[in-house]
């Protein structure tokens, strides 16, 4: 058995602090006893098994939201075992250990809106970034297919050309190998070739035209058919979060019911 006295500053008035210390105390089998000081200090008066006293010494530098130690002092003394439980000295105009239990409840109500929200804030972050990342892949699949289009219709002409050139140049090294007495042929064969050289330029035009055509349509349409999923991404997304925020609404009015109810029996045993 070890016995301990402990003056507590900080915000520990007012706070619920007393309340949580007799819990504390209950769950470690400490006695005692807990109360506020003129000089807004606590003071505490623990007795206990030695490991389970260190435990408790560790258990009330709380801080949270309306509790928050600044500072503990504390001295060692030989146990007199005159306590047979912890409890909370109640001043004249204070709460009894009820309200103090209702007082715990409405404080972890609070807490839980809290990390409610902003657990609701975070998804809808994550939502948002999952859109964006999204719209950027979508966007980097198009650019990169026009790209491909582009480059293959670009290498189609430049091999057409080349072929045409490399025909042009052939024929006219072996019409310059003819003789003048040749020339009437040459030229009815020139003025024939040059015709269906004409013919052949346009019918290769024309299937490059046709292509250019048919794949800007399928361009066309994947850009419709991804506007279409983004949209329904976009609705579907607006309609879990419509849901996320009733449903927790809902939970929360339940929650303040479910204390005023509680509040009230409270007061009620209170006036009896």
């Amino acid at each position: 058995m070890k016995k301990a006295i402990l003056h507590i500053s900080g915000d520990v008035q007012q706070s619920g602090f007393r309340a949580k210390i007799v819990n504390i105390a209950k769950a470690l089998d400490i006695k005692g006893y807990v109360a506020n000081l003129p000089d807004k200090r606590v003071k505490i008066i623990a007795e206990g098994d030695e490991t389970d006293l260190e435990r408790f010494i560790k258990a009330v530098n709380i801080k949270n939201t309306l509790i928050n130690v600044t500072d503990l002092e504390k001295e060692y003394f030989t146990p007199t075992e005159e306590y047979e439980r912890f409890y909370k000295l109640v001043d004249d105009g204070e709460t009894d250990e009820r309200l103090d239990t209702a007082a715990d409840l409405l404080k972890e109500l609070i807490h839980v809106s809290k990390n409610g929200f902003y657990d609701l804030g975070s998804k809808i972050d994550g939502l948002g970034d999952k859109i964006d990342s999204l719209g950027d892949d979508l966007g980097g699949k198009i650019d990169g297919l026009g790209d491909d289009f582009g480059g293959k219709i670009d290498g189609l002409g430049d091999d057409f050309g080349g072929k045409i050139d490399g025909l042009g140049d052939d024929l006219g090294g072996k019409i310059d190998g003819l003789g003048d007495d040749l020339g009437g042929k040459i030229d009815g064969l020139g003025n024939d070739l040059g015709g269906k050289i004409d013919g052949l330029g346009n019918d290769l035009g024309g299937k490059i035209d046709g292509l250019g055509n048919d794949l800007g349509g399928k361009i066309d349409g994947l850009g419709d058919d991804l506007g279409g999923k983004i949209d329904q991404n976009r609705i579907e997304i607006t309609s879990e979060i419509r849901y996320s925020r009733d449903d927790f609404k809902s939970h929360f009015d339940e929650r303040i019911i479910m204390i005023e109810h509680d509040i009230a029996q409270i007061k009620a045993k209170i006036m009896i």
